[in-house]
């Protein structure tokens, strides 16, 4: 699988993807299919070296606007090429596991392909807070979630009942099991770990009230009704 990551060595400037719709969490693995031709390209360069971009989510709400090439969020993650796949057609397929999170501080090249400056972002765990209390809490909003009709799968949920490590639970968690893009933009610009566990409880609540109240709609109405507002 490759070196460590606290063997990696981190450049100042990285490549990076501009993504709508995807947030990377530190430790993740995200799978990617490469299949643009400067992405293509950047990622030659980029498993020549340290193997390592990032991934920025574009800013939807500017996207339309001429001036303004793909603006992105500033704060991203950067990922370590784990596996890299070449197809016949010359796309490839990616599997990126999340270093760290970070700041997107400048863009220094833009062709062929982006590179920004970063600055890395450190995330702080609390030795005395209630951890296996909180990781309990959202096990058990998960799985009233599913009840309610969620897609979160099982092997994720196994996963995340085996993960002892709070750091490690609440990025997995946020990434699989958050769904509002907001909500997972303010996942990975929190850097305190028990914020993130009270960001993600607050955000599965409201999934779940979400849920139900479009599944109260829906009862009250019949078949040929429901889709027509």
């Amino acid at each position: 699988m490759g070196p460590e990551i606290s063997e990696i060595e981190i450049p100042k400037n990285i490549p990076i993807m501009t993504l709508p719709e995807a947030v990377l969490f530190p430790q993740v693995i995200m799978p990617l299919h490469i299949f643009e031709e400067r992405y293509r390209k950047m990622l030659l360069d980029v498993l020549d070296g340290p193997r390592v971009f990032g991934i920025a989510t574009l800013k939807q709400n500017e996207a339309s606007d001429p001036k303004i090439l793909e603006p992105f969020h500033s704060i991203g993650s950067i990922g370590i090429v784990r596996a890299s796949q070449s197809n016949d057609d010359g796309t490839s397929n990616v599997l990126l596991q999340g270093l760290m999170r970070v700041r997107f501080e400048q863009v220094v090249q833009e062709d062929p392909y982006r590179i920004a400056r970063i600055q890395p972002l450190q995330s702080t765990t609390e030795e005395q807070a209630p951890y296996p209390g909180m990781q309990q809490l959202i096990l058990d909003l998960l799985r009233e979630k599913r009840q309610n009709g969620s897609s979160i799968s099982d092997e994720a949920m196994d996963f995340l009942e085996n993960i002892q490590d709070p750091e490690s639970f609440i990025e997995f968690a946020s990434y699989s099991a958050c769904d509002n893009l907001v909500d997972k933009l303010q996942l990975l610009k929190t850097t305190e770990t028990l914020d993130r566990f009270n960001l993600l409880s607050d955000c599965l609540t409201k999934d779940i009230e979400r849920i139900r109240f479009f599944k109260q709609l829906q009862e009250g109405l019949k078949d040929e009704q429901i889709g027509l507002n």
